[in-house]
């Protein structure tokens, strides 16, 4: 990340426009920046959960979060769409909240094929 404050402010300011929690207990946080020199996710999980202002109106206790340079389109667009569609089938958002290791929640997410 080239300048830390400044990625938090792109991400900040792109979720002002509309939520990224989709509900069901997850939110996607994503941004293309050029505070971003490579793409990179994040996985983090609450176990209390965190008022997101979801769709549901349900507390989040899964987030992924994207970086992407602005030049990752290919990338950036397959993922969220390989990830949403993960998780409105049901099966991955269950994997991710019981993983141990973070290691076993990001296999599960590559496992899609992303």
């Amino acid at each position: 990340i080239v300048n830390p404050s400044k990625c938090l402010t792109d991400l900040f300011n792109r979720e002002m426009k509309a939520t990224t929690a989709m509900g069901r207990g997850i939110a996607i946080p994503h941004v293309r920046t050029l505070q971003a020199r490579e793409f990179m996710i994040a996985i983090m999980r609450s176990d209390k959960g965190l008022y997101f202002n979801s769709m549901d109106e349900e507390p989040v206790h899964v987030f992924v979060g994207i970086l992407s340079p602005p030049y990752e389109d290919k990338t950036y667009l397959k993922f969220l769409s390989t990830l949403s569609h993960a998780v409105n089938n049901g099966d991955l958002l269950p994997i991710i909240r019981e993983a141990e290791y973070e290691y076993e929640a990001m296999g599960a997410i590559c496992r899609y094929r992303i």
